[in-house]
């Protein structure tokens, strides 16, 4: 899910006073000093810390790690460190999809440090499955409010519009994402998606281009921009879809939307072909069953 946050300068300082503290120690009573379970000795806080925060650890290990942190720092990390542990821990529940135990860390990152933005991101993430949306709007607007800088918060509140149903705001919300990380291919294709369910194909064909360029490699594009040019009847639409298969050859909804548009265009065999794919990769539509069905001679 979201990327997590190392520590600020945390594991140098809690080092330090670990050296001074177990310096000529036994290790049992070095262990009982720092606070740390004797059985585990080589999981001493900065460890913990590290682990908690390191992309190379499972969720379950992440959160872990962060917990007996949070548990064991005492006064050895600041509350901004604090927070970042335990927004750490919010972001490995939420990957698990524990969303009480990512919402109790995430409150209590944002009780630490109320400017941690991506907490507030995250805790939205947690309203959305949910289905709060009214909540979650209320932590991406408080995420823009502590960092107005931040395209994160732009691109969820857009994504989350668009979801619910209210596309022109979704709009606005993606073209600020968009300036903020002019690199950035979602806001694009958020934007393309929200110009599609308006039925402003010629834009949102401008949309997907947008994050094409930015992107090449992502096959929703080029299939989202072949749907819209077809939609627009302009010309390009059969390239899109060829290269959304080329990046996703065992896409079942790409070769469903390819039959489509070679249906209509008088294309009938290469068209069933890609009928009986797509029902061979899984999909299945009221639809596609009854076509299968003919094709099959049943």
């Amino acid at each position: 899910m979201k990327g997590r946050l190392a520590t600020a300068g945390a594991d140098a300082g809690i080092e330090r006073a670990a050296a001074i503290r177990c310096r000529a120690l036994a290790p049992m009573v070095c262990a009982f000093l720092l606070g740390l379970p004797a059985v585990a000795p080589a999981q001493d806080l900065p460890e913990m810390v590290r682990g908690c925060a390191s992309p190379d650890s499972s969720p379950g290990e992440a959160l872990r790690l962060c917990d007996l942190a949070l548990e064991f720092a005492g006064d050895r990390l600041d509350r901004p460190n604090r927070a970042r542990v335990a927004f750490n821990a919010g972001v490995a529940a939420l990957d698990l999809n524990n969303l009480a135990t990512a919402k109790a860390r995430l409150d209590l990152a944002i009780e630490l440090d109320p400017g941690l933005a991506p907490a507030y991101v995250s805790r939205a993430e947690i309203h959305r499955r949910q289905n709060d949306a009214t909540a979650a709007l209320v932590d991406y607007d408080a995420a823009i409010q502590a960092d107005p800088r931040g395209a994160a918060p732009h691109q969820g509140r857009g994504q989350l519009l668009a979801d619910v149903g209210r596309p022109e705001e979704a709009i606005a919300s993606f073209e600020a994402a968009a300036a903020l990380e002019p690199a950035w291919a979602a806001p694009h294709l958020g934007k393309g998606r929200a110009l599609f369910a308006l039925e402003r194909y010629p834009g949102a064909v401008d949309a997907f281009s947008a994050a094409i360029a930015r992107d090449p490699r992502d096959p929703t594009a080029w299939l989202n921009r072949g749907e819209a040019r077809m939609r627009a009847a302009v010309p390009g639409a059969r390239n899109d879809y060829d290269r959304a298969l080329l990046l996703s050859p065992e896409w079942a909804a790409a070769h469903y939307a390819r039959a489509l548009f070679l249906d209509e265009a008088g294309e009938t065999e290469a068209a069933n072909a890609d009928y009986m794919r797509a029902h061979q990769l899984g999909l299945r539509t009221p639809q596609l069953e009854e076509k299968v069905r003919e094709l099959s001679g049943g």
